[in-house]
């Protein structure tokens, strides 16, 4: 017991929500990639991130988070590390092209197990080329060049539910879920397909 105790004592814990740090893991992720392939890394290291907006992806780009610490308004606000491993700005709206279109519930009846209104929506993607730049945070390096590939789902996320009872799921699956999952794989397989034989087009302007 006193053993169990004066380890208690001694450890230090450390717990942090990813959202508040690096969402997409991006950052993390590049710096093992440069690490890994130091003084031989090919002309464009390749980068996927898969998201359903901007959230996370906007703050790995320069005019989001530029200083070393800044403050984020979402989710009530916060104090955050500058999450920026690319020299360039987010890409312009203009910019990204679709890759799937669906029809997303926006009214939904747990009690019912009804949908009774749509929204359509448009996936889109971005594909080109940025450069890094150092972050001491993560221990991104710069200079490096990145084939990079980002998909925004862009559903809307409110009323549709991540956790509920168990007897939920068999319509949750069924009505929209499934045909939620089934449209972004149609649509993202053949832009990963061609992004990986990099045959994939850049969408910038």
């Amino acid at each position: 017991r006193t053993s169990r105790q004066e380890v208690s004592a001694a450890a230090r814990y450390r717990f942090l929500d990813g959202g508040f740090v690096d969402d997409q893991c991006a950052a993390a992720t590049l710096a093992d990639m440069q690490r890994s392939c130091s003084g031989a890394c090919p002309p464009a290291m390749k980068l996927l991130l898969i998201s359903t907006d901007n959230y996370s992806t906007a703050p790995l780009f320069a005019g989001v988070t530029d200083e070393a610490i800044a403050y984020r308004s979402g989710y009530g606000g916060y104090i955050a590390v500058s999450q920026q491993i690319f020299v360039e700005e987010f890409p312009k709206e203009n910019t990204w092209d679709v890759y799937a279109e669906t029809t997303f519930p926006i009214d939904i009846s747990l009690t019912k197990k009804t949908i009774n209104f749509y929204t359509p929506v448009n996936s889109t993607y971005w594909h080109g080329t940025v450069t890094t730049k150092e972050n001491v945070w993560f221990g991104t390096t710069a200079g490096d060049t990145v084939d990079l590939l980002m998909f925004h789902s862009n559903y809307p996320g409110f009323d549709v539910p991540l956790v509920t009872p168990a007897d939920l799921a068999p319509f949750l699956f069924k009505e929209i879920y499934g045909p939620l999952a089934r449209k972004q794989e149609e649509g993202a397989k053949p832009v990963i397909d061609a992004w990986l034989a990099g045959a994939l087009p850049m969408t910038t302007n």
